[in-house]
């Protein structure tokens, strides 16, 4: 991993990713502190979580688990 370090130099975030790939190639090369001035507080974050069940054989299952 290749963080940019230097001096606090810090580059323009992308206004948006073409992937989360992209993103994430992003974030690996540059430190999220450099970026803190540009974070803001939120509060009442609502994640909605979904369960989805499917049918698989049972040793298929025990793998996944393990």
């Amino acid at each position: 991993m290749n963080i940019k370090k230097e001096n606090n130099l810090k580059e323009n975030i992308p206004e948006k990713f073409d992937s989360i790939e992209a993103a994430a190639d992003f974030w690996d090369s540059h430190d999220v502190t450099y970026y803190f001035d540009l974070t803001k507080e939120v509060s009442n974050v609502k994640i909605e979580l979904t369960r989805n069940y499917f049918r698989i054989k049972r040793n298929l299952s025990k793998k996944i688990t393990a």
